[in-house]
């Protein structure tokens, strides 16, 4: 419980840009779960992926991508290649493989967690939802356009399904929390 406090205020001084008092924590976190728990746990590949969104952040690739790679490694052998988790560290890397311009490995990543994600949790859950709007964004920055637009025809079509679903047993305030979760996407 003390170290997922840590956790999660690591993740506050995170969103309130306190980059030093997060880094410190989180540092803290995985050295404490690596101790109690060892390298081969899934918190401590949590720990590892969020030091990892935060250098990422500040623009250190090379720490993020080491972080992200062993991560996703722990992530495979514990979980196994076809688990939500698994495709989320994919989809990090694929993120951080795009900001360092490294397109072909961006691809990859993003098509592999695509097919895990259809297959795994299904085409109207939110996390393949997102993954098509990244898809979409990467394939739009590099002028495919063709292969953006089937993204986002796929995405908004979607989103229509599970809004209007939504509807139908959402409060007006739980369905404007929904909402907001696509205007963040």
């Amino acid at each position: 419980d003390y170290i997922s406090s840590l956790h999660n205020l690591a993740i506050l001084y995170k969103k309130l840009a306190n980059f030093e008092k997060a880094e410190l924590l989180f540092i803290e976190s995985k050295t404490l779960r690596e101790q109690a728990l060892g390298k081969e746990h899934v918190d401590y590949s949590s720990s590892l992926n969020s030091l990892a969104n935060l250098y990422m952040k500040l623009g250190d690739f090379e720490k993020a991508e080491q972080l992200y790679l062993e991560s996703k490694t722990i992530r495979e052998i514990v979980l196994g290649k076809e688990h939500p988790e698994y495709a989320s560290s994919l989809n990090n890397l694929a993120i951080l493989y795009e900001e360092s311009s490294n397109y072909k490995e961006a691809e990859r990543f993003y098509l592999e967690s695509k097919v895990i994600r259809e297959k795994i949790l299904g085409k109207e859950h939110l996390d393949y939802i997102s993954i098509l709007k990244n898809l979409a964004s990467f394939y739009e920055v590099q002028k495919r356009f063709i292969e953006s637009n089937q993204l986002l025809m796929e995405f908004y079509t979607l989103e229509q399904v599970m809004l209007a679903k939504g509807t139908t047993f959402l409060s007006e305030r739980e369905l404007n929390n929904y909402i907001s979760i696509f205007k963040q996407n």
